[in-house]
């Protein structure tokens, strides 16, 4: 029950921080409010689980584990916005799910109680929208510190569903409640305690990481155009200049294969929707002022 106190409080101060950064962050970086509510979810289902005994099953049993299945599909949404990532699956799709969900829970909480099923039940369940998102963290995510922080997170919950799941399969320690004392059922129940607090971190490292490349962006690009800016393009005109002088290129060979003058790095961020630098150089305009974040030095 200890755990489970502490994990209350841990994911409830979690919720906290993420809603105040959702409030506080610019509107262009989506996600954090699914995160923060996710959390929330996480931290009610722990009175839930404490109170068995004491309030219908119905509450203990089928909304508390239900509370904590819908909280891993908010973080899996909220990872998906904030990526840019369109939905995966419709709704219909996702209510069928959860009616699944649903209906096994009651089935074998009133029809046939069997608590080795609910438990491998919530664990499947989990584990299937778990692992859908460390797929897509894989996938969308740039490599930062942030994403290796969260792949991380997912995969200590991954193996330790894996792990509890061939349990349950082989019949090892078998649970006989939510408090019971064997030792797959404690380090099942211990994780939360590591890996909210843990992918919490990576969430808030992934929006500053997020606003650090938005603003390095803003500085260096031109608003209208989302061509680099005066001082950006004679910053890599000098560069392409130098690097020329050490090797004998062409202006701009180098830029042009090492994509060094995009207006984002390989596997940074998603690159915001910019005009064709070719409809908005008028007739005369110099290189430097017409240098575009994918067409620099093309042609020459």
């Amino acid at each position: 029950m200890l755990i489970f106190i502490i994990s209350f409080f841990v994911a409830l101060a979690m919720s906290g921080i993420l809603l105040i950064i959702a409030q506080t962050y610019p509107k262009t970086i989506r996600g954090l409010r699914e995160w923060s509510l996710a959390a929330l979810a996480i931290a009610l289902c722990f009175p839930l689980f404490i109170a068995r005994d004491h309030i219908p099953d119905m509450l203990s049993i089928i909304l508390a584990n239900l509370t904590l299945l819908l909280a891993f599909m908010a973080m899996n949404i909220g990872t998906r916005k904030f990526a840019g990532t369109p939905p995966k699956y419709n709704r219909v799709l996702l209510a069928l799910f959860v009616l699944l969900f649903v209906g096994l829970f009651v089935w074998f909480t009133y029809v046939q109680p069997d608590i080795r099923m609910r438990v491998g039940t919530m664990v499947l369940f989990t584990l299937i929208v778990v692992l859908d998102q460390l797929l897509l963290v894989l996938r969308a995510l740039p490599r930062t510190m942030g994403r290796h922080i969260l792949v991380s997170s997912l995969a200590i919950m991954i193996v330790s569903r894996l792990i509890r799941l061939g349990a349950l399969l082989i019949g090892f320690a078998p649970p006989t409640g939510v408090f019971d004392a064997s030792a797959s059922q404690l380090v099942y129940i211990a994780i939360p305690a590591l890996t909210i607090p843990l992918g919490t971190i990576s969430l808030i490292m992934l929006a500053s990481e997020k606003l650090r490349h938005d603003l390095e962006f803003i500085s260096r690009h031109d608003g209208l155009t989302q061509c680099l800016n005066k001082n950006a393009a004679m910053e890599a005109l000098e560069r392409e200049i130098a690097h020329s002088r050490r090797h004998g290129n062409k202006h701009g060979d180098h830029a042009v294969r090492s994509g060094q003058l995009q207006g984002h790095q390989r596997h940074a961020w998603p690159p915001r929707r910019r005009q064709d630098p070719g409809r908005v150089r008028k007739k005369g305009q110099s290189l430097a002022s017409g240098i575009g974040p994918a067409h620099a030095f093309r042609g020459r």
